[in-house]
């Protein structure tokens, strides 16, 4: 929920439904609610026509609803139960819980900050109840225990923490963090009232996603060296005691938003030059599949949550460049929609390069044969064009071009092929 990313909608695959109205603002989080739909948060005013359901709505399949009147006073970033964490006026500030008779309390003493997510955990052992709370605020993640006031957890953080997770009674945190006396970190695990100094991944420098799969914890974040060299894996699973890796995606993909859809893990994952896909793992083959659809390009358009409820996707951010109703910022995928064609209908697919690495020449091997008019272009990774021509051969001559690693896109009326080649 944390992660914004530029992103531009310059066409739709198949499958992309509106959720009636929409909305007129920022969507911030998106929550399941089972057979009842799903539960929205963000900054919006306007809800599907209904004015009074300013920042909190719930579609249920057909139509916005009003989550609670009367409404939040100022954008929701999370719900947990009966307690909103957003960015509210005076005298609920950061924080508010609602009571049985439909009242609004604050629930924010010891935040001075706006609060991006929030968790909780009850011990029926000892009749506990400990809330958890990370955003802008000092220490950056906190805890309260039995509604009382919030304390830095641990004596707090410096740096990022973009996600946690509560299993049971114990707390995994991730982004890029140093707890107080300690060392810099991507990802941990609270137990105990101490940080656990759990064995850091290798290959992500800062956690931007996790989400439980029984057992297991799967991670998504920024790769340390980025579109330097070897593709390095971005998605990884803890188990408790080690990472297991998934094969990296192809191109200079980052890995986002994480969620499980039916048998498989989705991910919404961003290239180094602003295009984005969302991608499925199929847990059984073992295999990546699609993407479902492709969004490339550029712009001013953010997403920042993806879920799955009954078997359709759930897409909110900050869009102005999509081709729904106007005002709508969130947008759904249902597979039931797509045709079972899916290479034909696709946007955009894998291409192979050889030679990778490569001096003077390579070949593009591409998915659909060449049409007249494709367009070749190479980037380097800051997303710089540096050689565009028409593909009339797919064999390039590359030798003027300054060794380092270059992103191949091929693009025709009917599709779009994206590669990378490393130049010598």
């Amino acid at each position: 929920m944390l992660s914004l990313w530029m992103i531009s909608f310059s066409a739709f695959g198949q499958g992309f439904f509106a959720l009636g109205e929409g909305l007129n603002g920022e969507v911030r989080f998106i929550q399941s609610a089972g057979n009842y739909g799903i539960v929205v948060g963000g900054a919006f005013t306007n809800v599907g026509g209904l004015w009074d359901a300013d920042y909190l709505a719930r579609w249920d399949g057909e139509k916005w609803f009003p989550y609670h009147l009367p409404a939040p006073n100022g954008p929701v970033n999370d719900v947990f139960s009966d307690i909103i964490a957003g960015d509210f006026t005076k005298p609920y500030a950061y924080l508010m819980w609602l009571d049985g008779d439909g009242v609004w309390h604050p629930f924010n003493h010891g935040i001075n900050g706006p609060v991006h997510d929030i968790e909780a955990m009850h011990n029926a052992l000892t009749n506990t109840s400990t809330h958890y709370a990370i955003g802008d605020f000092d220490g950056k993640i906190a805890k309260s225990t039995n509604g009382g006031s919030w304390q830095p957890l641990g004596g707090g953080v410096t740096g990022k923490v973009n996600v946690f997770k509560v299993v049971n009674e114990d707390l995994y945190v991730g982004g890029l963090f140093t707890p107080q006396g300690s060392s810099q970190r991507s990802f941990d695990q609270w137990k105990n009232g101490a940080w656990q100094n759990i064995p850091q991944p290798e290959d992500i420098l800062e956690v931007h996603d996790m989400a439980f799969l029984g057992n297991d914890l799967y991670l998504t974040g920024y790769p340390a060296d980025f579109c330097q060299g070897e593709m390095h894996e971005t998605i990884l699973k803890w188990d408790g005691e080690q990472y297991d890796t998934f094969p990296p995606l192809a191109g200079c993909w980052v890995a986002s938003e994480i969620c499980f859809y039916q048998n498989r893990i989705l991910v919404d994952a961003i290239d180094s030059l602003g295009g984005e896909a969302l991608w499925v793992w199929d847990r059984g083959d073992k295999r990546w599949e699609g993407p479902l659809t492709s969004l490339p390009g550029a712009s001013t358009d953010q997403i920042n949550t993806v879920i799955a409820n009954q078997n359709k996707i759930y897409i909110g951010g900050s869009f102005n460049d999509l081709e729904l109703p106007e005002g709508d910022n969130i947008i759904g995928w249902d597979p039931d929609l797509v045709s079972s064609n899916t290479e034909a209908n696709a946007l955009h697919f894998p291409i192979t390069v050889y030679p990778n690495p490569a001096t003077d020449f390579i070949s593009v091997e591409l998915r659909h044969e060449l049409n007249n008019g494709s367009v070749l272009t190479l980037y380097d990774c800051s997303g710089k064009v540096v050689l565009q021509q028409i593909l009339n051969d797919t064999r390039i001559d590359v030798s003027s071009l300054s060794p380092g690693v270059y992103i191949v896109e091929v693009r025709s009326a009917e599709s779009w092929h994206v590669g990378k080649v490393i130049i010598k």
